[in-house]
């Protein structure tokens, strides 16, 4: 019996442990996040997988840097603070609590929003991609500060369904889609950034 509640409570405990792998938005990802200096994160990484440079002039720290579905950016601002963490590819170990991470479809998110959202088209313009308006989903309070990108067009799951017409209206600059919209349901793009803005 004693052997038997042993393996109950070593088997209850494994199920609450937290998951390393949570992004927590307004937080961080699992134990990283802005409260923490340069030196903590660095000392929770293995030896060679924190790398510090600059991305777009702006200074920059690369967590995990040798491991594409593990690995962090971070941005500072001009006083040095952590001013955004992010993720990008498409595919990371990383997820949210709804399991919205790289990789995850339209649709996937249109459903854990329990609603449609708006973002912006395909093309090559800046932040094309970009979820716009959550339209009062259950994700717009806690996504507030997080950014999601689509990946483009032609790396969508329906890409290859699309006519000539149906490509180039996924693909032109500026305009805004609901998720809801059929071009959109048929494309189901899928998430390739993810940002926290801090």
């Amino acid at each position: 019996m004693k052997k038997f509640l042993c393996l109950y409570l070593l088997g209850a405990t494994s199920l609450a442990a937290p998951n390393p792998y949570q992004i927590f938005p307004g937080k961080g990802f699992g134990s990283f996040g802005p409260q923490l200096t340069l030196a903590q994160m660095e000392k929770q990484l293995p030896q060679g997988q924190f790398m510090e440079g600059e991305t777009g002039g702006q200074k920059s720290a690369t967590l995990y840097a040798m491991e594409p579905t593990r690995r962090i950016t971070l941005l500072f601002n001009a006083k040095g603070r952590i001013r955004s963490m992010s993720i990008h590819g498409y595919e990371s170990v990383w997820h949210t609590t709804q399991g919205i991470g790289l990789g995850t479809s339209l649709t996937s998110l249109e459903k854990a929003n329990g609603g449609p959202f708006k973002y912006r088209s395909l093309g090559m313009g800046q932040d094309s991609g970009r979820v716009l308006d959550w339209q009062g989903g259950k994700l717009t309070i806690p996504f507030a500060h997080v950014k999601i990108t689509f990946a483009a067009a032609m790396h969508s799951k329906g890409y290859a369904t699309l006519n000539d017409a149906e490509h180039q209206r996924a693909e032109a600059d500026g305009q805004v889609f609901s998720s809801a919209d059929t071009l959109s349901r048929k494309l189901n793009p899928i998430v390739e950034t993810l940002e926290l803005e801090f």
